[in-house]
């Protein structure tokens, strides 16, 4: 019961908050003429909000017995994640159809789709009981470099135009991890721990750069079409990935 609280609480710590801010990327993307759209997103931007505040208070008080609290957060959680799953796709339907029009890219929709997707895999994973396993670590592996290089691309293409250096470094880390992906899919389970550290190493580089950047983008030293939130969010990511990553080398 013990690991079930603290890994329910761990895992909502980190995650509500990135749903909470990937509603806010989608009303922000939204033309303010599409009023019903950017209601929607506001409503879960504030149903995660307050799920945010309900899940600090359970952890500041945490207790042996309070596993009844943590099953109903969790299960408001699914239920909340279904919702905005749903309305996720919606949007990309939409988006691709040509019957809605956002500032946000098509990927960076299937991008925070698939996040969502694992949050939700992951409590409905507690609520069933079940624990991390080798093939769960590889697999954790491949999802979270593939979000890495995506982020890479969309650092890429909001930068400015004149921004060559940046560009280019971003360009090459969503190359390293196109390469890690390939490496991976190549590679079987005796392979895993040299990749671990490859990947390892290649975060801490990322996550350096997205710091930087992150203080450049709110100092008004790069010229970009970031929300400094948006640099905020990608570096929390990362600094989330380097934790796994260093968990399981232990």
């Amino acid at each position: 019961m013990k690991e079930y609280v603290t890994s329910s609480l761990e895992t909502h710590l980190f995650f509500v908050r990135i749903m909470k801010e990937h509603a806010l990327f989608l009303q922000a993307g939204f033309p303010a003429g599409e009023t019903a759209y950017r209601s929607r997103a506001d409503r879960y931007r504030e149903e995660f909000e307050k799920t945010l505040w309900q899940t600090v208070r359970l952890a500041d008080g945490m207790a042996d017995r309070m596993g009844w609290q943590i099953r109903r957060l969790n299960q408001r959680v699914l239920q909340l994640l279904n919702g905005l799953i749903m309305f996720k796709k919606q949007i990309l339907r939409d988006v691709t159809s040509c019957r809605l029009y956002t500032a946000n890219y098509p990927l960076l929709i299937e991008h925070i789709i698939r996040e969502a997707e694992l949050y939700r895999k992951i409590i409905t994973m507690l609520e069933e009981g079940k624990c991390s396993s080798q093939e769960n670590i590889a697999e954790t592996e491949r999802f979270w470099n593939r979000i890495m290089m995506e982020h890479a691309l969309f650092i890429r293409g909001l930068l400015d135009p004149t921004e060559d250096e940046l560009i280019e470094t971003a360009d090459t880390f969503a190359g390293d991890y196109s390469r890690l992906l390939e490496e991976a899919r190549q590679q079987d389970r005796r392979a895993m721990n040299a990749l671990t550290r490859k990947t390892l190493e290649t975060t801490e580089r990322y996550r350096d750069f997205k710091a930087a950047g992150t203080k450049g983008i709110t100092g008004c030293n790069i010229r970009s079409v970031i929300l400094p939130l948006l640099a905020d969010h990608v570096l929390r990511e990362a600094n989330h990935y380097l934790r796994i990553l260093k968990q399981e080398r232990v």
